[in-house]
């Protein structure tokens, strides 16, 4: 199957990272339709073409699928009229909660960020294909490069890289025929799924792998304190700043161009925000696009356990027992993956924990932990603040 069977698994990819105090492992959920394949044929590669002479200018790009866009993709709801979307736009600030209410009853626009449907479909894929490699004018270690981060991106895939124009060096028995797609390894084959994991059995003290054409990721994790909502709106900023691979690889601090988040092709997580202390916060970034919403799953430890059922005091038991269950704060923590070309590890970790409340502001607070108001986290994540509290069971 080719790019379009892609964008079919897309559907089921996009959507919050599923909660990993749960399952562990991050997983997506798969699209009805996707499912339904299984009574007519059966499905047997998915493969993604991915363009090596702009693969940076996509990932940096603004554009969405509702607008027109140099890709020329269309979202499953078509272009949006731009001036009826302008007619109904509201402010956060200005309606508050009844902003919400609103946008209830207004039909849902595919406005997905190009690049986010094309790391959704490499994450999704058993084969990349790379289009246009005679074309890169950088030469082999630019192309190297690009393979290093889609394989990063996805380390399950075979990543191919073909050395004549118009795939003529690719034979038909890479693409078609393989075997190669499985649902549930699909589900987790996001490299992003993958190195959560890899770093949570290393516990604390894991070395990550040795570089590779300088593209690397970097796992933030903190259970002691949450982010203070103002020092972390300030702080997520400046991603996806580049212009091309050579760009990037040239960069050997990371944050030259445009801050410590310059070169994040991909980051997903959750994170433990001061004012929403009952649900975690879902974060994502796809190139220069980012996104903060409230997980529809809330803390555990923000439900009293009277009112826990079965599954949930299984998860408690589960994460007692792996240690990762906070005498204090319960299952609340926040976790984030980076992926990206030129990292500046100490950096990004130093910028995070700089962002996060301190013990003077926490122990300063009475009454459960006061309310931090903060217009940036209201408006991204659509919900007012909520108190510091630590409360549940």
């Amino acid at each position: 199957m080719d790019v379009e069977g892609a964008q079919v698994a897309n559907v089921g990819v996009e959507g919050s990272p599923t909660d990993t105090r749960a399952a562990g492992l991050a997983t997506v959920a798969v699209s009805p339709q996707l499912k339904s394949l299984s009574n007519f044929a059966r499905l047997d590669t998915m493969v993604t073409v991915v363009d090596a002479l702009n693969i940076y200018e996509v990932l940096g790009s603004l554009e969405t699928l509702a607008e027109k866009n140099t890709t020329s993709m269309v979202g499953n709801t078509g272009v949006r009229d731009d001036a009826a979307a302008g007619s109904q736009a509201t402010s956060c600030t200005e309606h508050g909660e009844g902003e919400h209410a609103d946008h209830e009853h207004r039909e849902e626009v595919d406005d997905r960020s190009i690049a986010q449907l094309m790391l959704d479909q490499i994450e999704f894929a058993n084969v990349i294909l790379l289009s246009k490699v005679h074309l890169v004018k950088q030469g082999a270690t630019a192309v190297e490069e690009i393979r290093a981060l889609l394989q990063k991106l996805n380390p399950c895939a075979k990543v191919i890289a073909p050395t004549e124009p118009h795939f003529a060096s690719v034979p038909l028995n890479a693409v078609i025929d393989t075997h190669l797609f499985d649902m549930e390894k699909a589900q987790v084959s996001a490299g992003w799924i993958q190195e959560l994991a890899k770093t949570a059995e290393g516990g604390a003290g894991h070395t990550p792998e040795t570089e590779e054409y300088g593209i690397s990721s970097v796992v933030f994790r903190s259970s002691e304190r949450p982010f203070h909502p103002g020092r972390l709106g300030s702080v997520l900023t400046g991603f996806g700043d580049y212009a091309s691979s050579m760009a990037a690889a040239t960069d050997s601090e990371g944050d030259s161009r445009g801050g410590v988040f310059s070169g994040v092709v991909r980051a997903k997580g959750q994170l433990w925000v001061a004012g929403a202390s009952e649900h975690p916060v879902d974060f994502h970034a796809a190139g220069r696009h980012m996104q903060l919403a409230p997980s529809a799953m809330p803390y555990l430890a923000a439900v009293s356990q009277l009112d826990w059922d079965e599954a949930q005091r299984e998860i408690h038991k589960t994460l007692l027992a792996e240690g990762a269950w906070h005498a204090v704060h319960g299952d609340r923590q926040s976790e984030v993956v980076f992926i990206g070309v030129k990292l500046n590890r100490a950096r990004i970790l130093a910028e995070l924990d700089a962002a996060l409340a301190t013990s003077a502001e926490i122990a300063g607070c009475t009454a459960g932990w006061n309310v931090l108001e903060d217009a940036y986290l209201a408006c991204r994540a659509g919900h007012p603040a909520k108190g510091l509290g630590t409360g549940g069971a």
